[in-house]
């Protein structure tokens, strides 16, 4: 879902499942970016869905990095 103009277009409470989710991953993202990245602050990545998964996926078949 495109959430950008949910604010601009006086729909806030459209995006609060987005920033819900960030602060879910905050935790685990942190994790991820100092394992992964050797750095402070929290990291995300494209296959983040339902499951609040934080880490990178390599490859075709999925698997974790």
């Amino acid at each position: 879902m495109n959430y950008w103009p949910a604010e601009v277009g006086n729909l806030a409470e459209c995006a609060e499942p987005l920033f819900r989710m960030i602060r879910e991953l905050t935790d685990q993202g942190s994790q991820v970016a100092r394992e992964n990245y050797g750095a402070g602050g929290w990291v995300f990545h494209q296959n983040t869905d339902l499951w609040r998964v934080a880490a990178p996926w390599t490859g075709r078949a999925g698997g974790r990095s």
